[in-house]
């Protein structure tokens, strides 16, 4: 539900808004969250649904680190078609980044919590 007010509130900002670098840097952060709440959902249930192992949580662990990352070398790749100036890919970069090390640290967290209430 909230998502979808969301991109219905991203939509009616590019009808008003013709800058297309912001729109695209909107469309970049709602992406980006939509896909860390959805991923975090689907690895804390299937966390739940598998064993209760080191092995399997540290692997889940580097796969949700390495998705964010490839996001990352996307952005990279599609900077120079869309002639993005260097600021702006910073600000991207620099978000991109905070959502990697923000993911790593909650299942950091959430390791942490095996050990201690299991």
């Amino acid at each position: 539900m909230y998502f979808t007010l969301l991109s219905g509130f991203l939509f009616f900002l590019f009808l008003f808004c013709f800058n297309f670098r912001f729109f695209f840097l909107l469309f970049f952060i709602f992406f980006v969250l939509f896909a860390f709440f959805f991923f975090l959902y689907f690895y804390f249930f299937f966390f739940f649904l598998c064993t209760f192992s080191c092995f399997f949580f540290v692997f889940r662990i580097i796969l949700f680190t390495l998705f964010f990352y490839f996001f990352l070398v996307l952005f990279f790749f599609l900077s120079p078609f869309f002639c993005f100036d260097l600021f702006f890919s910073f600000v991207l970069f620099f978000f991109v980044f905070l959502c990697s090390v923000f993911s790593f640290f909650c299942y950091f967290l959430f390791f942490l919590s095996y050990f201690f209430f299991f």
